[in-house]
């Protein structure tokens, strides 16, 4: 009897480079395939559009993909190319970003008729069970035995009768053991095609547990399925994590997708087998990881065994109590999360933390404290970021959005649209863009505030800056908030259209419909444009001016040195000058200069600027002294091949904005 054809895709847009990882999702219910019905089935995976659409001239017998914000309307395109090749082939869908009730998923086939089947929870159980019943019915029509026979499968949704009748059932006891028991995709072999890539590189991405035992409104982590966090075998962590940096040619980013890394004892083994493993093979650049938020010296032994490897952090989100509450989240005391900072500096390392902003019930003005708050206590970094209504989460739902007059605006997700088989696609994300304690014109106010918060903080641009306004009394907040307006276009001319382009592009960027927005984005004037040039992060995009325009960088740097000294005594903004040319030498510029930058500075700036140097100067404080750069040969190098690498066909300034997006402070240099 012929096998059994089944397509698994976890597809992304590949038309311009992002940071996506490897299919681990669709690889890990091929492993659960292969182990239970292999020589019955014939199992392929696919990340990328094209390659699916090719084979689809082969049609499958089950196509099957997961179902993402970023992938939406892609996953419709290929469903109708795949129908109109085959119209018996079932098409099922699983994945996190859908409502969970049942009369929500009902709606959802019902609007999505291409889509047979949704599978609910976890993808390995309820394909287990979906093929233990298409097995035993095949080979005739899948679709017709499932409507005629209505059987109750475990993670399986359906819809009978007409399509107004849903058929599913309860989640599988699989899906809710402790020690999770289905085998490993990585030790498969399943995997193996999407390392090394080089025309669309993807990280490795590992899950060593699932499950979040948190319930954050704005999250679909602790609102999906089993509350439990469960664990798979450490001896298998173990074992995957080996074949992942013996089986990688290529220097890689490596993921570890749990919701809360430090939450099980057992974490403090995993990291240090990471760091072992780092040591031996030489090849892993970063380690990306999401600490827990109540084990903290579990998070401290850990953040210690990585090292450089990976930046520490502690997501509070807001400090506001009542705004926390609103959300359903719970965070440790100021006080503790400060002492939790304090300790983690003390060791020589620098901690971030996420804001959000828009949270039901924060006001402009709260969201202000807590940045402040959130540098007051000692992080070093702190990335804020718009709220996304993601389907599947409390905030999205209906009654939520009324009780807190929530509104959600569309805009395009950064690099997620192409032309596949003559059909234009985009992908759109809904943020809150309003609040009933927080207005449309507030949330445009801010965005230029977060857009110099970024450069000064978050991408370390300008940190000595707001390092000596913070010693003299001026909140860096304060500097970031001063420096967030429009300069006079005949002092500043540059920079005075850099910030008008901004907010203008920050201002028309949003829709009030995905509708509205594809009509805008899918004409023949726009998509072309879109294609060629790209959809930015303002913020990235911003910084990569920076870094690429040596005379808007002096520009910057000028205005937001003018803010300081405005409100400096005159004795100490005599040097905020000195200190600006500091910061602007410590940047990159990019083509990578051949020559290094110096400077002779004065005595009194020179101490002021003590904790970025590493040596030489600071001993010579009673008179000037040359300020010099380490040239790095192994870092331009890096540099060099992540701005190349990550630039593709839109050349160094989206090569820039992505290598930001992975190391922040990946274009300041080092001094002595």
């Amino acid at each position: 009897m012929k096998k059994l054809k089944v397509y698994l895709c976890d597809l992304v847009h590949n038309r311009h480079l992002y940071n996506y990882a490897v299919p681990l999702n669709v690889a890990c219910i091929a492993a659960m395939i292969c182990k239970h019905f292999g020589p019955s089935v014939e199992v392929r995976l696919f990340k990328f559009p094209d390659d699916l659409i090719e084979a689809l001239n082969e049609p499958p017998d089950i196509l099957a993909l997961s179902n993402y914000d970023w992938n939406v309307n892609l996953n419709r395109i290929v469903v109708d190319i795949a129908h109109r090749m085959h119209r018996h082939t079932l098409t099922v869908m699983g994945g996190p970003n859908i409502r969970r009730s049942p009369d929500q998923i009902a709606s959802f086939l019902s609007h999505n008729s291409g889509v047979d089947i949704y599978i609910t929870n976890e993808g390995e159980v309820g394909f287990y069970h979906l093929l233990e019943y298409v097995l035993g019915v095949w080979p005739t029509d899948i679709r017709a035995n499932l409507r005629r026979d209505h059987p109750l499968l475990h993670n399986v949704a359906y819809l009978v009768g007409g399509d107004s009748t849903i058929v599913t059932r309860d989640h599988s006891p699989l899906s809710c053991l402790y020690n999770i028991p289905y085998p490993s995709p990585w030790l498969s072999g399943l995997l193996k095609p999407f390392l090394g890539l080089t025309a669309f590189p993807l990280f490795p991405l590992v899950e060593t547990n699932r499950g979040c035992p948190y319930q954050c409104a704005y999250c679909t982590w602790g609102n999906y399925g089993n509350k439990l966090v469960r664990k798979f075998p450490l001896e298998q962590v173990f074992e995957e994590l080996d074949y992942i940096f013996s089986a990688s040619t290529n220097p890689f980013h490596l993921m570890i997708g749990d919701a809360n890394f430090g939450i099980l004892e057992r974490d403090v083994s995993i990291a240090e087998h990471i760091r072992k493993l780092a040591e031996k093979y030489g090849n892993v650049t970063s380690v990306e990881i999401f600490s827990s938020k109540r084990q903290l010296e579990r998070n401290l032994a850990i953040f210690d065994i990585l090292g450089g490897l990976s930046t520490p952090d502690y997501a509070v989100q807001t400090f506001n109590t009542e705004v926390l509450a609103n959300v359903g989240r719970t965070n440790l005391g100021i006080e503790q999360i400060g002492r939790f900072v304090q300790r983690v500096n003390s060791r020589g390392r620098r901690i971030y933390t996420d804001l959000l902003v828009g949270l039901p019930g924060e006001t402009m003005e709260s969201h202000i404290d807590s940045v402040k708050m959130a540098i007051d206590i000692g992080f070093c970094k702190a990335a804020i970021a718009d709220i996304r209504l993601l389907p599947g989460s409390r905030m999205e739902e209906n009654d939520f959005r009324e009780r807190y007059g929530i509104r959600g605006l569309w805009r395009v997700i950064p690099s997620a649209y192409g032309e596949y088989a003559g059909s234009r696609v985009v992908e759109y994300e809904q943020c809150i863009r309003k609040t009933n304690t927080m207005s449309g014109d507030e949330f445009l106010a801010l965005r230029l505030f977060h857009a110099f918060f970024f450069l000064l903080y978050y991408v370390e641009f300008g940190t000595p800056l707001l390092e000596f306004s913070k010693r003299n009394g001026l909140h860096p907040v304060d500097v970031a908030l001063a420096s967030s307006k429009k300069p006079p276009k005949d002092s500043f001319p540059m920079l005075s259209d850099q910030i008008e382009s901004y907010m203008s592009q920050a201002a028309s960027e949003w829709f009030d419909s995905e509708g509205e927005a594809n009509a805008y984005y899918l004409s023949d004037s726009m998509f072309p444009r879109l294609m060629a040039d790209g959809f930015p992060k303002l913020n990235y995009v911003f910084a990569a001016q920076l870094v690429l325009n040596r005379q808007l960088r002096f520009e910057w740097f000028a205005w937001v040195s003018l803010q300081i000294k405005e409100r400096l005594n005159p004795e100490a903004a005599s040097v905020v000058d000195e200190i600006a040319r500091f910061c602007d030498a410590r940047i990159y510029g990019y083509p990578l200069e051949d020559a290094l930058p110096s400077l002779t500075m004065s005595a009194v700036a020179i101490k002021e600027i003590a904790g970025y140097v590493s040596e030489g100067p600071i001993k010579e404080l009673g008179s000037p002294a040359l300020v010099q750069f380490v040239n790095d040969s192994a870092a331009k190098s890096n540099l060099n091949q992540l701005v190349l690498g990550y630039g593709g066909s839109l050349g160094a300034s989206q090569g820039i904005q992505i290598a930001l997006q992975i190391e922040p402070a990946l274009f300041i240099r080092i001094a002595y």
